[in-house]
């Protein structure tokens, strides 16, 4: 169950996304500028980013998760190009998500102290964390993908994402300015048995934001469903070199 939550925040949070809640312009109507878009999503090799679930619904089977902290050491991808966000965690079998640059490229699970790959995505299909190309508020690109598993279920999922605002995010004593939000919505399905189709009854639609502050990496997150808050994700560390 951990290892299937992890997956789905990171898909969420980090790898797909969708329509905005409005988009906030500075006074006279001026668009912010924005940085190139590697930036705001720097993962250089040897950052070490500590997360802590801040608040989740116990409706959806996520309390066992609220105030459990993540931290991730981003390594070099064992298995290809770009890198792997692993996670230290004491369990056996602990899965973290890898990145191409700014596309997600699948997950990796490590069992043992060796790494294999748990989850892909097909080339062509790889969602975006923002484009190569920032042009402006209220940008916008869809995700249609599906992510694979060897013998087990598929997760299918399909909407757009859009650049929403640039705001300050607090972290503790620690104001990030400029921050790029990303607000998101789309539907996911699973794939039990692999033959490309939903075996859930209906999709399930959720929505939420990403910030991501310059140089450093995403900084926040939240994802709801049918409205509700379901989770927060918000960075507790970074160490950056």
């Amino acid at each position: 169950m951990r290892n299937s939550i992890i997956t789905l925040l990171a898909l969420a949070l980090l790898g797909c996304g969708g329509g905005g809640v409005g988009i906030i312009l500075p006074p006279g109507n001026q668009q912010p500028v924005l940085l190139a878009a590697q930036r705001y999503f720097p993962s250089p090799v040897g950052a070490v980013y500590s997360y802590r679930v801040t608040s989740v619904d116990e409706n959806v089977g996520l309390s066992a998760f609220d105030g459990e902290e993540m931290t991730y050491d981003v390594q070099a991808n064992p298995l290809g190009a770009g890198v792997y966000y692993n996670l230290q965690d004491n369990a056996d079998a602990v899965i973290g998500p890898a990145f191409n640059g700014l596309r997600f490229i699948g997950c990796l699970k490590e069992v043992g102290g060796t790494t294999s790959g748990d989850t892909t995505v097909s080339t062509g299909n790889q969602p975006e964390v923002l484009p190569a190309v920032l042009t402006g508020l209220g940008q916008q690109w869809q995700s249609n993908f599906t992510t694979l598993r060897t013998n087990s279920k598929h997760f299918l999922l399909s909407g757009t994402s859009r650049l929403a605002a640039v705001e300050d995010v607090t972290i503790g004593a620690t104001t990030l300015q400029d921050c790029l939000r990303v607000d998101v919505q789309f539907n996911y399905g699973m794939d039990r048995d692999g033959d490309g189709v939903n075996d859930l009854e209906l999709p399930t639609a959720m929505t939420g934001s990403y910030w991501l502050a310059p140089d450093v990496g995403v900084v926040q997150g939240v994802l709801r469903i049918a409205g509700v808050t379901v989770c927060e994700v918000r960075l507790v560390s970074a160490s950056i070199p």
